[in-house]
């Protein structure tokens, strides 16, 4: 399923708030795409010292428990590593960067809002072997605080859009 121009947005994706607003993104949700073709994980951080931490990878499973972990591998991501300066529409422009190793950190550059984003199709899942579940990995921030959302969407079905994707 297509997204529709004639209905709400909001009506055609499920939307997931995958990590509370603070400084530990390591234990962000699990969500299944069994039932959508697309996931798009937007990271959010604010910087208030020189940042470490904030190793970023994805992992897949089988299960929305997280079984049979593993890596999930990606090769880019789009980010705007300076929201701060300035609320105009070219602070808010995405860039597309390459993701090497299927890893990226947060900037660590004090006293910075920055915006990360990855977009996951159902095909870069082993789906033969099963896995069909994302979760975005985080090793924990120092001097920076966040927030992970997902936002599902391309439902399979006529109805995916009314299912949650944290059950399997």
């Amino acid at each position: 399923m297509t997204i529709s121009l004639n209905g709400l947005f909001v009506e055609q994706a499920y939307f997931v708030q995958a990590t509370t607003m603070n400084s530990d993104w390591t234990a962000a949700t699990w969500v299944s795409m069994k039932n959508y073709n697309r996931l798009v994980i937007i990271a959010d951080a604010l910087s208030t010292g020189s940042v470490t931490g904030g190793v970023v990878t994805l992992n897949q499973a089988q299960a929305v428990a997280g079984t049979n972990a593993k890596a999930l591998g990606f090769t880019r991501m789009a980010r705007s590593l300076d929201l701060t300066t300035a609320q105009t529409e070219v602070a808010q422009v995405l860039t597309e960067t390459a993701v090497t190793s299927s890893t990226w950190s947060v900037l660590a550059t004090t006293s910075k809002r920055t915006r990360y984003v990855m977009e996951i199709t159902s095909d870069m899942l082993d789906i033969a072997g099963g896995f069909d579940c994302v979760r975005f990995v985080s090793t924990a921030l120092v001097n920076a605080t966040g927030v992970v959302n997902y936002i599902l969407y391309g439902s399979r079905f006529s109805t995916a859009s009314g299912i949650t994707p944290m059950l399997d």
